[in-house]
């Protein structure tokens, strides 16, 4: 059986790499990590401003962040929660945003309006509005049965290529001279004429799953914002294998956040949008997605159960033989001491710099100071 999946070049099929647990992360606002890996989750639209955030509530201790599409909420520590009072907050790169765009439509503004005391209002480091109730739509999880075990950096491999890869026709790489090229780098004088592989708007990839009945099971995600959720998991806390639960092909997909037992109710979650699928079925019942500029059909799923490929029928197993390369192991990291000693030589104290790292603390201090005054 062909294996759909190599029409991908090689070369973008081998570049993958897998994120690297963060240093320094905090459950905190405008803490620099916390912020990096939530970012992906914030939305952009101006008609919703809330959800463009990141929202902290202290008394249910948790943070997430949703763009609609797909979310994350993290639990919040309770020397977290003591300090920081509830509300939608802005990330450190948005303030220094809207500062600089203020700064641009008046030449007065950064006199009358240093950057330091711009950041002790309130109103400019956090959103007005009121963050949407997305507890109900998590799911409640009432058995360790009803979860699939995924191998994630396999996961995130697959739906990284199928994202970003992008192909040329099939009379284009006839005309080549050498065809093997194609497969080893992208053909520069041709390059506007390579096309998605999968859909450019909606970048729908299909998983396959079987439930505790033995039933075969698909649901349609968009490949590019499955990347970036595994992308940000990882970056969390770098957990290889995690649990997935999902009960049909129109709900929410559900995405443990850490490892070991979960529970939905408080643990770490992610929680990621399917897309309708229906008319992508062929006769035989098998999802397949038409190529909007060369009108094909192509047969590439992936197994979660198997974690493997399966195309026109046939699993292929997600080796070498494919374009994955087990992911390097990171190395040990140095003693704390050795740490602090390099930072010191590598970091330059600007003044840009030092004004940052002073308006985050001054931030964290006056949320603080508020929290304690009440």
């Amino acid at each position: 059986m062909k294996n759909d999946f190599l029409i991908i070049p090689e070369y973008q099929r081998t570049k993958v790499s897998i994120p690297k647990p963060l240093k320094d992360l905090f459950i905190l606002p405008f803490n620099k990590s916390l912020e990096t890996v939530v970012e992906p989750f914030q939305g952009d639209d101006d008609l919703r401003p809330e959800r463009s955030g990141i929202y902290f509530d202290s008394q249910l201790k948790q943070v997430c962040a949703t763009d609609s599409h797909k979310l994350i909420r993290l639990k919040m520590p309770d020397s977290s929660a003591e300090v920081v009072q509830t509300g939608i907050y802005l990330s450190t790169k948005q303030i220094e945003k809207n500062y600089k765009d203020l700064t641009k439509s008046s030449n007065s503004f950064a006199k009358e309006n240093p950057f330091e005391d711009y950041i002790k209002e309130r109103k400019n480091v956090t959103v007005d509005g009121k963050f949407p109730n997305f507890n109900p739509i998590i799911p409640y999880i009432d058995s360790e049965k009803q979860f699939l075990s995924v191998d994630c950096e396999k996961l995130l491999w697959f739906s990284s290529v199928m994202a970003d890869a992008k192909i040329l026709a099939q009379d284009d790489i006839d005309a080549l001279k050498d065809k093997d090229s194609y497969q080893k780098e992208k053909i520069n004088y041709l390059s506007e004429k390579y096309f998605p592989f999968t859909n450019g708007t909606t970048h729908q990839i299909f998983l396959r799953y079987t439930n505790s009945d033995n039933k075969i099971n698909y649901v349609g995600v968009n490949a590019k914002f499955l990347k970036e959720t595994l992308g940000s998991l990882f970056k969390l806390n770098g957990v290889k294998t995690r649990k997935f639960y999902i009960t049909d092909a129109v709900k929410p997909i559900l995405i443990q956040g850490n490892s070991g037992s979960f529970y939905s109710e408080t643990d770490d979650l992610a929680l990621l949008s399917p897309i309708w699928i229906k008319e992508s079925y062929n006769e035989e019942g098998i999802p397949e997605f038409t190529n909007e500029f060369t009108e094909k059909k192509y047969s590439v799923i992936y197994d979660l159960n198997e974690n493997a490929i399966v195309s026109n029928g046939e699993v292929f197993p997600i080796d070498e033989s494919v374009g994955y390369v087990e992911p390097k192991k990171e190395k040990q990291s140095p003693t704390p001491k050795a740490t602090v000693e390099a930072t010191k030589e590598k970091v330059v104290f600007t003044p840009d710099f030092i004004r940052k790292r002073i308006g985050a603390l001054q931030i964290a201090l006056r949320l603080a100071e508020k929290k304690v005054a009440e």
